[in-house]
C-alpha cells in the first residue's frame, strides 16, 4: 500500500471538521476522525462508477418489479369485476 501525506492549514483543517467530519458523524452516528473521514471519502470516489453502475441496475430491476406488481394488480381487478358480473 502506498502512503499519501498531504499538509493542510489549521483553517481548512477546522473547515473540514466543523462543516463536513462533525455533520457526517452525527448524520452517521460515528466518530470519525479527520483522517478516518478523508480515506472514507477518497474510496468513495474510487467506486463511484461502479456504484453508479450499480444503482442503475438496481433502478431498472425496482422499475421492472414495480410493473410486474402493477400488471398482476390490474389482472387481479379485471378478474374481480368479471366475477362480479356473475
Amino acid at each position: 500500500m502506498t502512503k499519501h501525506t498531504i499538509e493542510l492549514t489549521p483553517e481548512i483543517e477546522n473547515r473540514l471538521l466543523a462543516r463536513q467530519v462533525a455533520p457526517h458523524n452525527t448524520q452517521y452516528g460515528v466518530a470519525l476522525s479527520l483522517d478516518d473521514w478523508l480515506l472514507l471519502h477518497l474510496k468513495d470516489l474510487a467506486t463511484h462508477d461502479e456504484l453508479a453502475v450499480a444503482a442503475n441496475m438496481l433502478s431498472q430491476q425496482a422499475q421492472a418489479d414495480a410493473e410486474r406488481a402493477l400488471q398482476a394488480a390490474v389482472e387481479a381487478e379485471r378478474q374481480r369485476l368479471i366475477a362480479a358480473l356473475g
